[in-house]
């Protein structure tokens, strides 16, 4: 790819000075250009723009700037192997991207290429895999079987806990779930308001704010989660080691609401809120987005497949669940923020399909 020196996820370096060389401006430049998408999206560019260049290494063809024969030959041998028509959109999207970088059209808007991706699509007969929904009665079995008081195990617990009923009842993807930060947490008399700072559909960060409520139940109280989990973060952050165990020696909420965080105002309010924690009890750094999908998995219980599980449940469990209890896509999105009504209504008819269904009430 272009400016291979400039790491992937790097942000645009600023420069000192009044003049700077162009070398210096167009590194700059590129460091804008990368600083736009998003560091999953620059890797997954990253894979496929190299998987392109050993096809066209095998083939004796020129893979920058592409004949657009070329890239549509490529296409077809990816639909051959029996690639996803989503994973072929995604290469021709890196390689249209790496042409833009460099100056070149964009092959991908050639009919020559365009029909043949349009061909791939119609004759692959594959249905979207989706995650099958969490709902709310299984997230409340699997936080009912959490350890959150054992020593240092009920750390990771405490952490699970928030990890899931976050990750549900802001209906977040998981990118920013684990993006998080203490101070994009404030907390009111009736719940938590969360600020996401950037996500999926908004990638400049304007940032949108989200609500979580007190629970009705102990089990599923997001503030008393949260409660539990900064009151160890932060003797930890304060203490180290010494500091999360002696956490871990008041027990966690469980049979009574308790939403007394503490203040932390010596600490900062820009460390990551979800962490990963060894098996000695020390907290590191923020966790990953791999990291919420393997959380998902191991709580579940074994009456469900773990194979049609995975981070996206939790958001797709809050979709469905709400659906079912009457909520109407306005509200639905102001929670998940979603693009449009034709995306909820996606997780819908996937999930819900008797919801606002004539067919269930004609009388059968």
């Amino acid at each position: 790819m272009p400016c291979p020196s400039v790491p992937a996820n790097a942000p645009p370096v600023m420069l000192s000075g009044a003049t700077s060389s162009a070398e210096e401006l167009s590194r700059l430049a590129d460091g804008f250009r990368r600083a736009a998408l998003a560091g999953s999206t620059m890797t997954a560019y990253r894979s496929d723009w190299t998987d392109f260049q050993r096809w066209c290494t095998s083939h004796g063809v020129d893979p920058l700037p592409a004949e657009p024969d070329a890239v549509g030959a490529y296409l077809a041998n990816l639909a051959e192997k029996g690639r996803a028509p989503s994973t072929i959109g995604r290469r021709l999207a890196a390689i249209n991207k790496v042409h833009q970088w460099s100056g070149h059209p964009p092959p991908g808007q050639h009919p020559a290429v365009t029909l043949t991706l349009d061909g791939i699509r119609r004759s692959v007969d594959r249905p979207t895999r989706r995650m099958a929904p969490l709902l709310l009665t299984d997230l409340r079995m699997i936080l009912d079987g959490i350890d959150t008081d054992s020593s240092p195990r009920g750390a990771i617990g405490r952490r699970d806990r928030l990890l899931l009923l976050a990750g549900w009842a802001l209906a977040c993807r998981r990118s920013e779930l684990v993006a998080l930060r203490v101070g994009d947490i404030t907390v009111g008399a009736d719940g938590l308001t969360v600020r996401i700072r950037r996500s999926k559909t908004d990638q400049v960060g304007a940032g949108h704010v989200k609500a979580l409520p007190v629970g009705s139940l102990v089990l599923t109280c997001p503030l008393c989660a949260y409660t539990d989990w900064r009151r160890l973060i932060d003797d930890a952050d304060r203490r180290g080691r010494v500091g999360l165990l002696a956490a871990l020696e008041r027990p966690a909420a469980r049979t009574s609401h308790d939403h007394d965080v503490p203040v932390g105002d010596d600490l900062d309010p820009d460390r990551p809120l979800l962490r990963g924690i060894r098996a000695g009890g020390h907290l590191t750094g923020p966790i990953t987005g791999h990291a919420v999908n393997l959380v998902v998995k191991r709580r579940l219980p074994q009456a469900l497949d773990a194979a049609r599980f995975g981070a996206h449940s939790l958001r797709a469990g809050f979709v469905t669940e709400a659906a079912r209890r009457g909520a109407d896509n306005r509200s639905i999105r102001r929670q998940t923020a979603q693009s449009s009504d034709r995306v909820v209504e996606a997780y819908i008819r996937e999930h819900a399909p008797l919801i606002g269904n004539a067919v269930a009430d004609v009388g059968l």
